[in-house]
């Protein structure tokens, strides 16, 4: 989840400044000089589509700032039912993270 007051595990510091920070919004600018891969559903109500949108979205805000070539991005908002992604897209994610290994060897 990018934005932890979303679950409903949540639900009792949802309004505390603590559970607020952890929002991953606030760290766009520190995130933009990684490789990041995500994927989430098109309609996630347990952590919210909605909200890892506009992570991304600051987070391409925040990658303007930082030298060419950018870090490897691949975003994907999927059709997936619920809080559940496919497969194909865990695989894909294993697959992002060993090119990042390879390339970084």
């Amino acid at each position: 989840g990018t934005d932890w007051r979303r679950l409903r595990e949540f639900a009792a510091v949802r309004d505390q400044s603590a559970g607020a920070a952890l929002a991953l919004a606030h760290w766009a600018k520190p995130l933009a000089d990684r490789p990041l891969y995500l994927a989430i559903g098109h309609h996630d109500e347990r952590v919210g589509s909605d909200a890892c949108v506009h992570f991304v979205l600051q987070l391409l805000a925040a990658r303007q700032t930082q030298p060419d070539p950018p870090p490897a991005l691949q975003f994907y908002l999927v059709d997936s039912p619920g809080h559940a992604l496919a497969d194909k897209w865990r695989q894909a994610g294993a697959e992002f993270l060993l090119a990042q290994l390879n390339d970084n060897l």
